[in-house]
């Protein structure tokens, strides 16, 4: 799961030097490797959801998310997905209100917490993308990618004393769990 928020997180439409950098990396399309995670869509929907990504079809995308959500809206997943359809048309102020629904739902969304301090962050607002992280560490504990974003923010803040102390927390998680061994204790 790691993995595929590090994916969805940096799809996200950047408009910043770093967020265009960090996409060139990444490769397009990725949601298909987030859907393949959401346990509460159906099979047949996470292929509509592919499919609409594929095409770049995101007013579609955020209709059928919406749609998905006057049915149940306590589906942080789908949440999810009408945030990413959002921040794919650039439409950050509603995407940030889309994660921070996921994130009331479900406070230990890493996807959600990442995802809305990359808007933030989309939006030239990087002081409450640190915010936001600095709360994300708070429910999330010890997450090398939150601590990654937060030292981004930093950076972009040009508070680089606190954006190192932030990327070497990053690496020493990431060695941490790269040996098995239990981050919360460390």
């Amino acid at each position: 799961m790691r993995f595929a928020a590090l994916l969805v997180l940096l799809t996200l439409a950047g408009c910043t030097p770093q967020q265009a950098l960090v996409a060139a990396l990444v490769p397009q399309h990725a949601v298909n490797v987030m859907v393949g995670n959401l346990g509460r869509v159906t099979e047949s929907n996470r292929n509509q959801v592919a499919e609409l990504d594929r095409a770049g079809r995101w007013k579609e995308l955020a209709a059928l998310a919406d749609a998905q959500l006057a049915q149940d809206a306590r589906n942080a997943d789908w949440w999810l997905i009408a945030g990413y359809a959002r921040s794919q048309m650039s439409l950050h102020a509603e995407a940030a209100g889309k994660y921070s629904e996921v994130i009331r739902l479900e406070p230990d969304n890493a996807a959600g917490w990442h995802l809305l301090a990359q808007t933030h962050r989309a939006v030239g607002e990087p002081h409450r993308a640190v915010n936001v992280l600095n709360s994300a560490l708070l429910a999330l504990r010890d997450s090398p990618l939150t601590y990654h974003l937060l030292a981004e923010s930093y950076t972009d803040m040009r508070r680089y004393d606190e954006a190192a102390v932030a990327r070497r927390r990053a690496q020493e998680l990431e060695l941490l769990l790269q040996s098995g061994r239990d981050v919360r204790r460390e």
